[in-house]
């Protein structure tokens, strides 16, 4: 059976505010996005941020344990309206990557001012977690709130 792909842009701000410290760990050798779910989920932060730095939380708000976080360049197909075989999409450079702790959080301080698609993915392929893709501007004069990045689950 095909496997049935969908294509969702959520307009809107996903911040919020810790007030702890953004860790994670880097990821295993060679790993690269999880695309187990059957959605890809597209959100475009409308204002820029300061940094990359944020939480991957569940549908309920729960931290999201052990998520891959990664950040590319070359985001602008994602303000694409329609889908885009992935075949179909630029070139795109991996420039950064972690996995979340118990706390789902993340942390990429030294990214350069510039647009970028910061992804998240779960190699839990029981669940069927969907790949949650946010295009998100950095800025030194932009936000300084931490970006919540939900994950949801395929249907």
């Amino acid at each position: 059976m095909k496997p049935f792909f969908s294509f969702l842009i959520l307009l809107g701000s996903s911040g919020f505010v810790i007030a702890q410290n953004f860790t994670c760990s880097p990821p295993k050798t060679d790993e690269s996005t999880h695309w187990v779910g059957n959605l890809e989920i597209v959100i475009v932060e409308k204002k820029s941020f300061r940094q990359l730095r944020g939480a991957v939380v569940t549908p309920n708000l729960d931290p999201f344990e052990n998520a891959l976080v990664e950040v590319f360049t070359n985001p602008g197909y994602l303000m694409i309206k329609a889908p885009t075989d992935k075949r179909g999409r630029p070139e795109q450079l991996r420039i950064a990557a972690c996995r979340t702790g118990k706390d789902g959080r993340f942390s990429f301080p030294d990214l350069p001012p510039g647009r970028y698609e910061l992804r998240s993915s779960s190699e839990d392929s029981a669940t069927g977690w969907n790949v949650t893709q946010v295009y998100v501007v950095v800025n030194p004069s932009g936000k300084k709130k931490a970006m919540r990045v939900e994950m949801s689950h395929g249907v």
